[in-house]
């Protein structure tokens, strides 16, 4: 036995070496409250289990998705081993790093712990207790932030429960230990208690006897004896018994009523006591950590008295044994053991019972119901066939007689050769059956008014579905007859067909909203264009001195994250004019011929990784693809923007798939979609299956600004840019969505049909910096032309500025041999930089140009697309992004 107690020590200390040597750190899930526990016994003891029952019951009811985490000093079976102190410190090294939103301890030894190590372990998280014994408000005196549920032993009010329910009583005996600092301190409070019990009570202590003289003198009690359990015992054999296990033994050798101070001992022998109770300790210091947890102080939440955590309980086997009456019994005693009543025997069948009558009653109402209306029903249709025969004889308008059930006791010729159906096929269906969808609603509730008595007739606009499956719009006009008692007795329908009406109605508003959506993208294209150069000159200036700031910093100084905040939120502004151009086909673009099956392909690992792991990404490709010329970057707009929407639409687990085609738009194609032209295009479709798009919304989604997402969650320009780059492309959109089963948007690019040539290759190495070469750096804003000008020396190139095109023709004239490239504004007084990059290679022909602008306002572009051979460079831009296109522009030939 010694030699496995030293080989469980050696392998104790070779897991906390190895352990320790490894860092560990509690992982926590994101979002969510994070509790840790700390327990001072084990795992498996019942006094542990029942704290940490009552702790998950209370946050299971109140928060669900508070995660716990629990630990175990495992303090009563090592108490004072060098083992003890071995998981004492694997605990502690294992909890370092860790960031709880709440520590909660149970009992003392893990107090004295989390309140010995706050400072390293856990500074400013608040802390609650429970199960502390003798507790004292200077125990946490110097520690702030903290509260929780104390342990006192309600000792007198159970020796007086005992009294009341045995009055016979002269002697208590207490059995306990003590050997252990928890059960010397029972015994403590016990003889404390003393004063206050009955001076004619003998009371006896009978401490650390061994099992075989404690089975001796309990066999020799006799009537007048009350036991009370202080503390575990040990058996025959020296080993320690644990709590039910120790009531069994004890009762098992007495014949004298047992009483206790713990819940851990009820069920197994004693009658009970007024008990303190680990699950009630757990579940009211569950209460306080939900209320720190929502915002309150701990250290302004008072701490629970352990005499208020306390509560009488019984054990109702135990009371039948010593035939205790329950008009002795406290109010609200809690009991275990009672048996069941007869309703609670047999909750089931009562309930049952009780449901099935009742069905069956309702059934017979229903059914009483269903027989009256239809008698009903035949006594008025036959009085509405007689009198309407004749009425319907030849009429130009669709006639009907309908009864107040919506079904159609009459039709006449004119109506059936509008619907398409024979007189006998119509009255086998109801008015509803045949009219549109979407118009059902609107004439029910006519309808109903009309049976209700708050209208006679009406009139409305309606669509009906032909057997042939096309829709017939009417003009509607509905009467009623109602009989003596005010009640409709049936009413009549007169239809008129305004279907060739409509449709011409539906042209002209179609080519009205056609006109208006051009008026409205025309607005904010000249909108876009006026702010971009304006707001992108601003954006160039803060982005290039706060890069230039960021290489002075280093990355660990608190101005370089300040200056980091700084450069997203002008990226995201940039971002934003970017976007306005997009939609308004105003973004200037550098197009290529290329395959969109390389470019989405090369693109999967980023959007998978924008799916997130709930979301699969499905790639369905079709080879031998046609070839289109458009930007790339353009594409990989498109695909982020539809898949960011496709995963925002899917609440849960679900699937995108995005798969390309050839197709081919024909004419019957083109008809029903009258913004196509027929043609071969390249088809990229998005699909998702999550929670789809209205109707209402689906003629709405392409407008800027607007958006289905919560607030905070959109800027509503995702789409309108998408929709921008279509069409700037001279593509085509068709959106499938219905609300529950998923959308599909399938966008269609025209082939290109010329020679593709070699797609170029994008340098993923750092563009070199300046080789000796002169920039001429032109650039009407002051604050543009300094900021570029040190961005430039930054890069090692010798720089003259000129700040309008006047300046800059004098230097050229006075030192054109020194000057290798031109930098020049696009948009300026005096002229724009096309014409003064004309002006400049009069002087020195061969000249290197590079333009730059935040708006190219069609001078260097045409409709947004660059002209052959101009290098171009988009306000606002980085210093790396300036070093590549400045050499791009110094080597072109």
């Amino acid at each position: 036995m010694k030699r496995f107690t030293c080989l469980f020590q050696l392998i104790w200390a070779a897991l906390f070496v190895l352990l320790s040597a490894w860092p560990v750190q509690a992982q926590w899930p994101q979002g969510k409250s994070r509790v840790l526990i700390i327990h001072s016994y084990h795992s498996g003891l019942t006094w542990t289990d029942a704290i940490m029952n009552g702790i998950r019951d209370t946050f299971a009811a109140s928060d669900p998705g508070i995660q716990i985490s629990a630990e175990y000093l495992d303090s009563r079976r090592y108490p004072k081993s060098d083992l003890s102190r071995r998981i004492r410190e694997f605990l502690l090294e294992k909890l370092n790093g860790t960031t709880p939103d709440l520590v909660m301890v149970s009992d003392n030894n893990a107090l004295e712990l989390v309140l010995e190590q706050r400072n390293r372990l856990f500074p400013g998280i608040p802390i609650v207790f429970c199960g502390i014994n003798d507790f004292s408000p200077a125990m946490i005196s110097s520690c702030p932030d903290i509260t929780g549920v104390a342990e006192d032993l309600s000792i007198v009010e159970t020796v007086n429960l005992a009294l009341r329910l045995h009055p016979d009583t002269g002697e208590i005996v207490v059995i306990g230990r003590t050997t252990v600092a928890a059960d010397r301190y029972n015994r403590d409070s016990f003889i404390a208690a003393l004063p206050r019990v009955p001076s004619h009570l003998k009371v006896t202590f009978w401490d650390d006897l061994p099992g075989p003289e404690l089975k001796s003198r309990l066999e020799k009690l006799e009537s007048g004896t009350v036991l009370f359990i202080n503390g575990l015992i040990t058996d025959h054999s020296g080993r320690q018994m644990m709590y039910g296990e120790t009531t069994k033994w004890i009762s098992q050798y007495s014949k004298v009523p047992a009483y206790s101070f713990w819940e851990v001992y009820l069920g197994y022998g004693i009658v009970g006591g007024k008990l303190v109770s680990g699950y009630r300790q757990g579940r009211m210091a569950g209460q306080l950590a939900l209320r720190i947890l929502r915002g309150e102080r701990a250290d302004r939440i008072p701490v629970v008295a352990g005499l208020d955590a306390n509560h009488y309980m019984l054990d109702y086997r135990q009371l039948e044994r010593f035939r205790i009456p329950l008009s002795k019994v406290p109010q609200g005693t809690l009991f275990v053991h009672r048996p069941d009543s007869f309703y609670d025997r047999h909750k089931t069948l009562v309930w049952t019972t009780v449901s099935v009558v009742a069905a069956l009653g309702a059934l017979v109402i229903l059914l009483s119901t269903a027989i009256l209306h239809r008698r009903n029903a035949e006594r008025a249709l036959k009085v509405s066939e007689e009198r309407m025969r004749l009425f319907f004889e030849r009429q130009i308008v669709g006639m009907a007689i309908a009864s107040p059930e919506m079904g159609w006791l009459q039709v006449n010729d004119r109506l059936c050769r509008m619907l398409g159906y024979s007189r006998e096929e119509l009255l086998r269906k109801t008015w509803t059956e045949l009219t549109y969808p979407d118009d059902l609603a609107a004439d029910i509730e006519q309808f109903d008014r009309l049976l209700a008595g708050a209208i006679n007739e009406y009139t409305l606009e309606k669509r009906f579905v032909r057997r042939d499956g096309t829709i017939i719009f009417t003009d509607l006009s509905v009467g009623c007859v109602r009989n003596a008692r005010g009640r409709v007795d049936y009413v009549l329908a007169l239809l008129e067909d305004i279907t060739e009406r409509k449709e011409a109605a539906g042209e002209r508003e179609k080519l009205q909203e056609q006109l208006i959506q051009a008026q409205k993208l025309e607005s904010i294209g000249r909108l876009a264009g006026g702010v971009a150069h304006d707001f992108n000159n601003m954006l160039t200036a803060i982005l290039g001195h706060v890069e230039l700031s960021m290489r002075l910093c280093t990355p660990e100084g608190p101005i370089y994250t300040s200056l980091k905040v700084i450069e997203e939120s002008a990226l995201r502004s940039a971002g934003l004019v970017r976007q306005l151009l997009a939609f308004a086909r105003r973004q200037t673009v550098a197009p290529k011929v290329l395959d969109v099956n390389d470019t989405t392909a090369s693109m999967l690992k980023m959007l998978q990784r924008l799916m997130g792991e709930s979301i699969s990404l499905v790639w369905l490709p079709q080879m031998g693809l046609w070839p289109v010329r458009v930007d790339p970057s353009q594409i990989d707009q498109l695909l982020v923007n539809l898949c960011i929407n496709a995963r925002d639409a899917i609440p849960g687990v679900g699937r995108v798939t995005i798969e390309t085609g050839n197709k081919v738009l024909d004419e019957t194609y083109c008809a029903v979609h009258p913004d196509c032209v027929p043609g071969e295009y390249v088809m990229l479709a998005v699909s998702d299956d999550g929670d789809g798009i209205g109707k209402d919304a689906l003629g709405h989604i392409f407008e800027p600004f607007f958006t289905t997402k919560e607030p905070g969650r959109g800027t509503g320009l995702g789409l309108s840019t998408f929709y921008g780059i279509v069409k700037q492309n001279n593509g085509y959109i068709h959106v499938c969505s219905e609300p529950g089963k998923g959308s599909t948007f399938r966008i269609y690019l025209p082939r290109f049909a010329g020679d593709a040539g070699e797609p170029a290759v994008e340098s993923k190495a750092e563009p070199p910096g300046s080789r000796g070469e002169t920039v001429l750096l032109v650039e009407d804003e002051a604050v543009i032309l300094h900021v570029g000008q040190a961005m430039l020396e930054a890069l090692g190139y010798r720089v003259l500025t000129a700040d309008t095109p006047g300046k800059a023709l004098q230097q050229m004239r006075a030192r054109s041999g020194e000057i290798d490239l031109v930098l020049t504004d696009v948009v300026m007084p005096e002229m724009n930089g096309r014409e003064l990059a004309e002006r400049l290679l009069d002087i020195k022909p061969g000249l290197k140009c590079l333009f730059a602008s935040g708006y190219t306002a069609d001078v260097i572009a045409r409709d947004g697309v660059l002209e052959e051979g101009v290098v171009f460079i988009q306000k606002p831009f980085s210093i790396k992004h300036l070093a590549a296109k400045v050499r791009e522009a110094l080597e072109r030939e």
